[in-house]
């Protein structure tokens, strides 16, 4: 069991308390007794804990520190206590015991042990974290973020809380479909320090999950601030562009990419793209290739250069068609039979491939059988097509 600094009672010290801390005195004493008693009595500590509970509900008293130091020295003999019935006198101990510390620190934050205070009272918040991963992977989800939110409260207020608790709390929100208030956590965190480039992403793919592409690009672009340079932040800014039709804005982000040298199929794919609606076919079936070189799996960048080769070779042919010159004509169909060529290598890969994951993937798988029919039929190899659908 983790252990925790518990403060020195310094047994049998002289307090010299006025009447209305009364209760406080006798907490002590209660305490007192029991932790020195060669047989432990339970109603001792049961006495402790009425008495100090009242002491520190008591407006006389509870603005004392001393009275919270109490408070929590009694909650921590019995988070430590190993007889069950003990540990059982306080509903959720560990937050009561951690609260208790925190006070301690907020009235007396002077005190030679404030530090210790502090700590103690941060060290059982993280108990309270755990508990609530516990209730987290019994998919008590509502439980669980009770127990993030006291975790989280309490080390805001002393210091900041940890990526753990934010995590955690976001997955159990996202896990109830609270998308947009995962994403306000991972927003206060950042804007506290914590990992900010790592969290204002986080909130980022949080209110795209939420249906919000505008906040989702407004933390993108947040994060970006931070790490300027970050390949998945860059990547993932150009894709919100892309997926907007605003391809003039992704364009320069993925280029950037390409100039750091980072290689990227997918990078190299969307530049390709892009090359490819503005009808410079040549350099998108570079971008296709370098990609294909990257990921030779890759099914988006096969099909697309055969998908242009196809229509370049079938534009060879309609021109040999209506060439009248027999010379030029013929150069031209020779020019449209190897160009139809290299676009069968890769549709047959295509269809080598065969990814039915999607839809999309299934229509390349048949689109690319419907053209591979027509290109060896204009090459009269119909024979090889056959061949091709037995494989």
């Amino acid at each position: 069991m983790k252990r925790f600094i518990i403060t020195g009672l310094i047994i049998g010290h002289s307090l010299s308390l006025s009447a209305q801390v009364g209760k406080r005195t006798s907490a002590y004493e209660y305490l007192r007794a029991y932790q020195t008693a060669s047989k432990k009595n339970i109603d001792d500590i049961k006495s402790a804990l009425s008495n100090i509970n009242l002491a520190s509900e008591n407006p006389k008293t509870s603005n004392d520190a001393k009275t919270w130091l109490y408070k929590a020295q009694i909650l921590h003999v019995i988070y430590e206590d190993p007889n069950p019935a003990v540990k059982t006198l306080v509903p959720n101990l560990a937050g009561e015991v951690s609260n208790a510390y925190k006070m301690t620190y907020k009235l007396d934050s002077k005190d030679d042990k404030a530090n210790e205070y502090k700590r103690n009272a941060i060290a059982f918040s993280n108990e309270v974290l755990n508990e609530g991963v516990a209730l987290h992977n019994g998919k008590d989800y509502e439980g669980a973020i009770k127990k993030y939110q006291s975790a989280y409260d309490t080390q805001k207020e002393l210091d900041k809380p940890s990526n753990a608790i934010v995590n955690n709390w976001a997955i159990a929100l996202t896990n109830l479909g609270q998308n947009e208030a995962a994403g306000k956590l991972y927003i206060d965190l950042a804007q506290m320090g914590v990992e900010a480039s790592k969290n204002y992403a986080l909130a980022s793919q949080s209110f795209k999950d939420a249906g919000k592409p505008e906040e989702a690009l407004k933390y993108i672009k947040e994060a970006r601030k931070v790490n300027p340079d970050d390949f998945e932040l860059i990547k993932a800014e150009a894709n919100f562009y892309l997926k907007s039709n605003q391809n003039s804005l992704a364009e320069p982000l993925l280029l950037k990419l390409k100039e750091k040298g980072e290689n990227d199929p997918k990078v190299l794919g969307l530049l390709g793209q892009m090359e490819q609606e503005k009808g410079n076919d040549d350099k998108a079936i570079q971008y296709y290739k370098d990609a294909i070189k990257l990921d030779g799996k890759d099914l988006i960048s096969h099909f697309n250069i055969a998908a242009m080769l196809n229509n370049k070779g079938v534009k060879l042919f309609e021109k040999a068609t209506a060439t009248k010159d027999l010379k030029a004509a013929k150069t031209l169909q020779k020019d449209g039979e190897k160009v139809l060529d290299e676009a069968s290598i890769y549709f047959e890969k295509c269809l080598d491939l065969k990814d039915l994951t999607t839809q999309e993937r299934v229509d390349i798988y048949n689109e690319s059988k419907k053209q591979l029919k027509m290109i060896y039929g204009r090459l009269e190899k119909e024979d090889k097509f056959e061949a091709l659908m037995k494989r």
